[in-house]
């Protein structure tokens, strides 16, 4: 398996300006939801019980509220890096090994080169089979695979 760093094409880092934009409003609605949630709960403890059970719950809530936050944010931290980086890794090999995987988000997608293994989408991992000499063009830090090429 051979790794090589290059500057990300024009198109590629159009494409990772779109994704991240797609990924902070996604997030944003994630967030809203759960404030939502945990504003509602705080209302309910503040109403249904004592008032100092409710400041017990605002405490709760807000280490709640951080860590969601955190987990959530964690992959638009990565887009940013990768567009101010503006370079890939282009990953050459040969595919020794697919596997699907299920997720609670539905199901993942592997190739395994020189035992790296590495996310793709679906429709590369339908497309491209054990044994093919591959190059991989994928994002440096969030690992988003960018393109697929088949080496003869």
């Amino acid at each position: 398996m051979n790794n090589i760093i290059k500057e990300l094409s024009i198109d590629e880092f159009t494409f990772f300006k779109k994704k991240a934009e797609k990924q902070k409003k996604e997030t944003n609605q994630i967030l809203l939801v759960l404030v939502s949630i945990l504003f509602i709960f705080f209302i309910a403890t503040f109403f249904m019980s004592a008032r100092e059970n409710a400041m017990k719950a605002l405490l709760v809530i807000s280490i709640l509220y951080g860590i969601a936050f955190i987990l959530i944010n964690q992959k638009n931290v990565k887009i940013k890096k990768d567009l101010k980086n503006r370079k890939k890794e282009i990953i050459t090999g040969i595919i020794e090994d697919k596997k699907e995987t299920r997720t609670r988000n539905g199901n993942a997608y592997f190739f395994y080169i020189s035992k790296a293994k590495i996310n793709v989408p679906i429709t590369e991992y339908i497309q491209f089979k054990e044994g093919n000499h591959v190059e991989i063009h994928r994002a440096i830090y969030s690992k988003i695979v960018l393109k697929i090429n088949l080496i003869h």
